[in-house]
């Protein structure tokens, strides 16, 4: 039996979170339209009952035919390639979604923002929360995009004839994530040689469909104008990379590398951007930015608040594994 009494809408649906979100929505027999790009690949949803409208984040008509008939919106959609005009393509994309929700009379909308918006410490020990607003790191356009998102609906909330419910996932991991990037590499690089170095860093590692189903009991149970971290475990990455080890019986890793090392690896992405190669995983200012600081959160607001359940990083990578090996046949 369904929750909510009408059609939803999942922008971005075909993204790694936004597909575990419509496959988690359609269990709870929910009917759900999904907005995705013109000509990208919809072959994840071609056996399911969604109905498909194809769109760009930039576009008001777009999202003016999406948003018809609509009660609730889950808006996911944002590019993730860095390019300098990023933070203008999240910001437009945001106006525009506003807009057509409140010609169209959409009741609720959960945004999908990133813990990078709430930042990272210097300290090991520190658990950043929702409440924390001295702590962003401007580390790269993405960064910086969707904090000013964040920061233009925070503007724009109290003035919503709907209400507004943020999200903000840590590093998510499992089924569902063809592509190879910051979040899945390691996983990959473990299962052909191990991992042999680790970093001076540290991060939140949440299983997807924990976060999936943490979005759906944001638009359940989420309370206007606030937001919710969607976390996991916290490990450094020496202890990530050990588990990723574990889970391909291999040892390690062995070596830190210096902080020089990684910044020069930094400069090498930043060079192959400037010719062209936008899908790199990290470039120079991200990791001048982050060496040394942990991503640790805390996710007590969500848990308390929305029921939302933690899971294990190793139950993520695991998951992640699974998936792959299943597509790999």
């Amino acid at each position: 039996m369904s929750f909510f009494d009408g059609q939803i809408l999942v922008t971005g649906a075909n993204g790694h979170i936004g597909t575990n979100l419509v496959h988690e929505l359609l269990a709870e027999n929910e009917s759900v339209r999904i907005l995705v790009r013109s000509g990208s690949n919809t072959d994840a949803f071609k056996d399911l009952p969604v109905e498909v409208v194809r769109g760009e984040v930039c576009s008001q008509d777009d999202f003016m035919r999406a948003t018809k008939g609509i009660r609730y919106v889950f808006h996911l959609a944002s590019p993730t390639t860095i390019t300098p005009d990023l933070p203008k393509v999240i910001k437009t994309g945001i106006r525009n979604l506003l807009g057509a929700c409140k010609k169209n009379n959409v009741e609720k909308v959960v945004y999908t923002s990133s813990a990078v918006t709430i930042g990272f410490s210097a300290s090991k020990k520190r658990l950043m929360s929702e409440e924390d607003t001295d702590t962003f790191i401007p580390a790269s356009p993405y960064h910086v995009a969707k904090y000013n998102a964040e920061k233009e609906l925070l503007s724009l909330s109290d003035h919503l004839p709907f209400s507004l419910v943020t999200v903000n996932p840590t590093t998510v991991i499992g089924r569902f994530d063809s592509k190879i990037t910051p979040s899945t590499m390691p996983a990959h690089l473990a299962r052909k040689a191990g991992l042999k170095v680790w970093f001076d860093s540290g991060i939140t590692v949440a299983p997807v469909r924990n976060v999936a189903i943490g979005h759906i009991q944001a638009m359940k149970f989420g309370k206007r104008n606030n937001r919710y971290i969607l976390g996991g475990e916290n490990l450094l990455i020496r202890e990530y990379f050990s588990l990723i080890n574990s889970l391909n019986h291999r040892k390690g890793p062995f070596v830190k590398l210096p902080n020089i090392l990684m910044y020069g690896a930094g400069a090498a992405f930043s060079m192959a951007q400037a010719l062209g190669y936008n899908d790199v995983p990290f470039d120079y200012s991200r990791i001048r930015a982050l060496i040394g600081k942990y991503g640790f959160y805390s996710s007590i607001k969500a848990t308390n608040e929305l029921g939302y359940e933690l899971g294990s990083a190793e139950s993520a990578i695991s998951d992640y594994y699974t998936w792959l090996n299943q597509t790999e046949r």
